[in-house]
């Protein structure tokens, strides 16, 4: 039995002459024809290049054997298959145009098989090539699968009257729903008003300089997501170990002090705390991976597989977490580019990985040291993040988590509200208002509170 890769490629030579023909005969068929389907359709050569010669004359005249002729009459492949005596048989193979929508759905079918069958021989080469890991080989094939099944998905505009019943529809559920955000709440009253949570396909990034609190900000909310939201929760930690993580969520939510549970010396009292706190997490839906040299094709890989296997159990993945952006790797192909260059992939990367997956993921941040060569206030800006624009470009929103009391040199003799202060700078948000959020940070249990409206910290 022959090798199915040895194979005739699918394809239907009569549906590609009978379209053509179709186009030559009438000019709506040509205008039907061009929105449905494109060169690279076609299987025989010679018709990718009488129709990429349709489509270029189109525009400016009249598409019949004599223009079409007159546009390929001195190429080599048009006259070695009959010139006008081969478009003339084209015609000859219709007796209308009126099936051409039929025609051109059976020239995309065989395409589609086409460009399957080619994925498929690609990930047989590079398997047995063994030049590339096997997860970016899988990457790569599902990114290449997922670019075929967007072929089917036509694109045209529309007029509020389609429209409308759609939106009116939304603005109906909005209405009815009882929620005070459309989206993930954080937990954070104030910055939830500010964005109305964190919203599907959102690449947000969370910055500050290191010492800030910027990880103790996104696992806070991963714990209020997870624990008092029922909620799923990825974690991709490339610098702190999931023990680490894990000390982290006990603290937090036992609120233990963290420096006494690290080293052991909790009281008897603390154990109770620790056993209820250790018990919300185990019956939580937090998932953790920490891989300090992972690369954003495994990374997204690995959140798509992990996608996958809730969907099974009737579940979703409702946030990404990722801690931070400029440990992430990339791909062999541009480890010779500059660091912006490869931060712009991997920011570019990030937010494709929320959009396919249709869900808010949370990038952490370093910061560049320029605002602390500032006078007067330390607050971060936009141009302080550290490597490219591109992440200014890519986020839908851009947050900092700010604490005076880090630049203040007299900081010990501070009193002890003022050590507590901390806000979140949201200096970005695509679709909403900027603006600062205060909050109260505890230190001992590296854990953000709510600002009480009883207390004052101006």
């Amino acid at each position: 039995m022959a090798n199915s890769l040895e194979k005739v490629p699918p394809q239907s030579i009569d549906a590609e002459m009978a379209l053509i023909g179709a186009m030559l005969i009438e000019r709506d068929a040509v205008i039907k024809a061009l929105d449905l389907v494109k060169e690279e359709d076609f299987y025989r050569e010679v018709h990718k290049l009488i129709f990429g010669a349709i489509r270029e004359i189109s525009d400016t005249q009249s598409v019949e054997i004599v223009t079409v002729n007159e546009r390929l009459k001195n190429n080599k492949m048009y006259i070695e298959a009959g010139g006008s005596r081969y478009l003339a048989g084209l015609i000859d193979k219709v007796k209308t145009a009126a099936n051409v929508e039929y025609y051109a759905d059976i020239i995309k079918d065989k395409s589609i098989l086409r460009q399957i069958v080619n994925i498929g021989s690609k990930m047989v080469t590079d398997a047995f090539e063994e030049k590339k890991p096997s997860v970016e080989i899988l990457d790569q094939s599902q990114e290449n699968l997922f670019n075929i099944s967007k072929q089917n998905i036509t694109s045209d505009f529309e007029t509020p009257k389609q429209l409308m019943k759609k939106t009116v529809a939304e603005l109906e559920k909005l209405h009815q729903d009882k929620r005070d955000v459309s989206g993930l709440k954080t937990g954070f009253d104030d910055l939830d008003k500010l964005t109305s949570g964190l919203q599907p396909s959102e690449l947000i990034i969370l910055a500050g300089r290191p010492s800030m609190g910027k990880t103790a900000f996104a696992l806070n909310i991963a714990e209020n997501v997870a624990i008092n939201n029922k909620g799923t929760v990825a974690i991709f930690s490339l610098e702190m170990s999931k023990e680490s993580l894990m000390k982290r969520f006990l603290a937090s939510c036992a609120l233990v002090n963290g420096l006494k549970l690290r080293s052991g010396q909790f009281s008897s009292d603390d154990w109770t705390k620790l056993t209820n706190a250790a018990e919300k997490l185990v019956n939580s839906q937090i998932h953790i991976l920490d891989k300090s040299d992972i690369t954003i094709t495994e990374l997204r890989a690995a959140s798509r597989k992990l996608a996958r296997k809730l969907e099974t159990k009737g579940k979703k993945l409702d946030l990404i977490i990722i801690d931070y952006l400029q440990l992430i790797g990339t791909s062999s192909k541009y480890k010779s580019e500059s660091e912006a260059s490869l931060i712009a992939e991997v920011s570019r990367s990030l937010k494709a990985i929320a959009r396919d997956l249709q869900i808010p993921v949370l990038v952490l941040s370093q910061l560049s040291r320029e605002n602390e060569k500032r006078t007067g206030s330390k607050k971060p800006q936009l141009s302080d993040l550290r490597g490219s624009g591109a992440i200014e470009q890519d986020a839908d929103v851009v947050a900092f988590v700010h604490r005076e009391i880090y630049y203040d040199k007299d900081k010990e003799n501070q009193d002890e509200d003022k050590k507590r202060e901390a806000q979140i700078i949201v200096s970005k948000q695509r679709n909403g208002p900027v603006g600062n959020v205060n909050l109260v940070f505890e230190s001992e249990f590296t854990k953000f509170f709510n600002k009480s409206p009883m207390e004052d910290y101006k």
